[in-house]
């Protein structure tokens, strides 16, 4: 029995009904190129038919099949407007590879989908990447709760990162960042990943801002730029709390303290080995963690047909995109990753020029509070600029004028921001706490 009436109503999907429950459902569904065009057209006005342009409702069928909007006056069909648009693979095609990629826990790969589908291999390739892209748009929340952070090395042919790090010249690795939920000590929920210039703190807050939700609780290792990442997203209202353990003193092995992120990048670097033999190149590496992600998110699903319905209400929903962008994403991963190099060296030199501001002002070595830390005690003792803390500050510098630029309240210290030093030769006449500070938790110097 052939179906071309399609009724997508609802809440939520039923098998069925929404999306086909099983592989011989799917070939009664769309045997044949009306059917698919059909249900496309279904899933793209799911929530009513109205114009993609100006959103006027009710757009009359035309003869050729398209519609007519009265209001902006143009033709539209079902394809345009989305990630299918202009394509000259019919809408059986798409829907096939949407199946093929959803409905295997390892995906499917170009050679293998031009096999399956009987196309040469350039159009599967674009096709699987306009799928990937209309996965990317599909992740909304952000983590909550416990969410474990790691950073993790892919691709290349040297073991190891190289000897001076995943950027140094004689490494070919691509750096990935990891975070998974916490649903349960032992289960994981929810992950995202995205790949990093480096892991530097500027690095790392971006990721964060991005994947997890503020006043999260983040369980990461002894690396020191978690705390200086965490410090650089407070003055944009993100709070977030440190949880950190050092392997180096710690008996065992970091994935008994971080089993969630190394479970997964144990299966990413699986995955990109076995269904795509490991050829993955850098600036494409993002849209293919968007599909580890968004398969790995719905794992749980009752019926993998679901994981269609998804993607194909993504399709639809996805604004155009071109093969001249697909294959010029490396341009755009260098350009991206020479301007965050350049902050990243700004940074760097602002840091520099604190230092040697500070160190001017000849204050006494410090002696450490008498205060239990839960961070990591600063060894050698340096300074780090007021703006970079997280706690009140604990005494103004003795000349402002020698500060400037770089904050006229200065702390002697840290590593981390719950290291905390007090200055034996400070004296000040200016009033404490500084305006607008909470007052310190204990006390200041004479």
């Amino acid at each position: 029995m052939t179906r071309t009436l399609w009724d997508l109503s609802g809440d939520l999907p039923v098998a069925g009904r929404h999306y086909p429950a099983s592989f011989g459902q799917f070939n009664e569904w769309f045997s044949t190129e009306e059917q698919a065009r059909g249900y496309l057209e279904a899933v793209r006005f799911r929530r009513g038919l109205a114009c993609g342009r100006c959103g006027v409702l009710g757009p009359r069928r035309t003869r050729n099949g398209a519609r007519w909007c009265g209001s902006c006056r143009r033709h539209f069909s079902t394809t345009s407007g989305t990630l299918m648009n202009r394509s000259h693979l019919p809408p059986s095609q798409w829907l096939a590879a949407v199946w093929l990629m959803t409905n295997t826990k390892s995906g499917v790969s170009a050679v293998s989908l031009s096999r399956s589908l009987g196309i040469n291999y350039n159009s599967a390739w674009h096709l699987l990447h306009k799928l990937r892209t209309a996965m990317s748009f599909a992740h909304h929340d952000r983590l909550r709760g416990e969410v474990e952070l790691d950073e993790t090395f892919v691709g290349g042919f040297d073991e190891g990162a190289g000897s001076g790090g995943p950027q140094s010249p004689d490494s070919n690795k691509i750096t990935i960042l990891v975070a998974t939920e916490r649903a349960t000590p032992t289960a994981i929920g929810r992950i995202r990943m995205a790949r990093s210039y480096e892991s530097s703190a500027l690095c790392l807050a971006r990721f964060i801002a991005d994947t997890v939700e503020p006043r999260a609780t983040l369980v990461t290792d002894g690396w020191t730029a978690y705390p200086r990442a965490l410090e650089l997203l407070e003055p944009e209202g993100l709070n977030y709390e440190l949880h950190q353990t050092s392997m180096r003193g710690t008996p065992g092995h970091a994935h008994d303290y971080l089993p969630g992120v190394h479970r997964v990048a144990s299966l990413l670097k699986r995955w990109l080995l076995g269904t795509h033999q490991g050829a993955v190149s850098a600036h494409q590496i993002d849209h293919y963690l968007s599909e580890f992600v968004f398969r790995f998110n719905r794992r749980s699903s009752q019926h993998r047909g679901l994981l269609f319905w998804r993607l194909a209400c993504a399709l639809t929903d996805s604004e155009p995109v071109r093969r001249i962008e697909i294959t010029g994403r490396k341009a755009e991963m260098a350009q991206s990753d020479q301007e965050l190099a350049i902050r990243i060296e700004e940074l760097h030199i602002e840091h520099k020029r604190v230092r040697e501001v500070l160190s001017s002002l000849h204050i006494e070595p410090a002696r450490p509070l008498d205060l239990p830390l839960r961070g990591r005690r600063a060894d050698p003792l340096h300074l780090v600029a007021a703006q970079l803390t997280r706690d009140p500050l604990r005494f103004p510098c003795a000349d402002s004028t020698q500060a400037q630029g770089c904050g006229q309240w200065i702390v002697w210290g840290a590593r981390s921001s719950t290291d905390w030093f007090e200055p034996t030769g400070a004296r000040s006449t200016r009033p404490w706490p500084p305006v607008g500070r909470p007052a310190p938790r204990v006390g200041h110097p004479a």
